[in-house]
């Protein structure tokens, strides 16, 4: 396919792989101009020998014309080879130009006239303008290999982008922060105290409220008692007094007592909850205060059992 420069109409003879490298787009390699291929692609044709030379197609199918007596000095350009024939033999051969297509005879860089479309027989003096030199470069400086592409052409981000990037990271950071305070709202008070204020003024407006820490090795039972009736051996009352050793509110722990035989071995156990030894002027949700201690009082009935020992331990589920 021919295809011809705009800004020097310098015409080129380019392979269809070369126009679909870069959709048309190529350079010139006479002036280096930039120019889209396909706006400017010439049709296929083949040139008469001119009429100077005294030959043409129909005479050659006739009989043979007679043989002048003086050379005639071969064209400085051959309008056409046949493929069955070798070409005329030249001192200087034009260089051709290297495309993708090895063998093709009509390689060459041309510069047209005005008058490429003209009839073939009314330019017998009219002859194509010398080949121009071409540059010494390979089909990388046609094709437009450097020109920038959509992502390098794009316009970078505005500030307003920016700033609008950096308050949703913020706002995400601020969320995850927040969830993680309010599944873990327990631990943090029990970790640092100082937050339980602002932790109860945020829970009550979302309808929450902060669990209390529940270390069993922070109870510590200070002393314990199991004393049966005379008159009612079954019943028997049970006195437990117990501290807060830590500097943090607790859970109201478990109290289990365990009823021994002589050696040590359980005959019966029971949790008692904290609604079972709580005052009624005691609230559950409070919690054992930090650094305190209690004394509680459970009547127990034994049904027939016979104890000879007995074990109180604070536990939590």
């Amino acid at each position: 396919m021919l295809t011809t420069c705009p800004e020097c109409r310098t015409t080129f003879r380019l392979s269809h792989a070369q126009l679909e490298a870069r959709r048309g787009l190529v350079r010139c390699g006479y002036c280096r101009a930039v120019f889209n291929a396909y706006d400017t692609l010439l049709p296929e044709f083949e040139a008469g020998v001119p009429g100077s030379l005294g030959h043409t197609a129909a005479a050659d199918d006739g009989a043979p014309a007679a043989r002048p007596d003086w050379d005639i000095p071969p064209p400085a350009m051959p309008r056409y080879v046949r493929e069955e024939k070798k070409p005329a033999r030249r001192d200087e051969p034009p260089e051709p130009l290297e495309t993708d297509a090895p063998g093709d005879t009509d390689a060459f860089v041309l510069r047209l006239s005005d008058r490429v479309g003209a009839a073939p027989g009314k330019g017998a003096a009219e002859e194509a303008e010398p080949a121009r030199p071409e540059p010494a470069a390979g089909t990388d400086d046609i094709l437009l290999s450097d020109l920038p592409s959509r992502a390098r052409i794009e316009p970078p981000p505005g500030p307003a982008r920016h700033y609008l990037r950096v308050a949703l990271a913020a706002l995400l950071v601020v969320t995850l922060l927040a969830q993680v305070a309010y599944f873990l709202r327990g631990p943090l008070v029990a970790w640092r105290p100082e937050l339980r204020p602002a932790m109860e003024s945020a829970c009550r407006a979302l309808g929450c409220h902060i669990p209390l820490a529940a270390d069993a090795g922070a109870i510590r039972i200070e002393s314990s008692s199991l004393e049966t009736d005379p008159e009612q051996p079954n019943r028997a009352t049970l006195r437990v007094s117990f501290s807060n050793r830590s500097e943090v509110a607790q859970q109201w722990p478990y109290l289990v007592l365990k009823l021994t035989d002589w050696q040590g071995g359980a005959i019966a156990q029971r949790a008692f909850a904290p609604a079972d030894y709580l005052r009624k002027d005691q609230s559950i949700l409070n919690g054992v205060a930090a650094m305190s201690e209690h004394e509680f009082s459970l009547l127990l009935n034994l049904g027939g059992l016979s104890a000879s020992g007995y074990e109180v331990v604070a536990k939590y589920p």
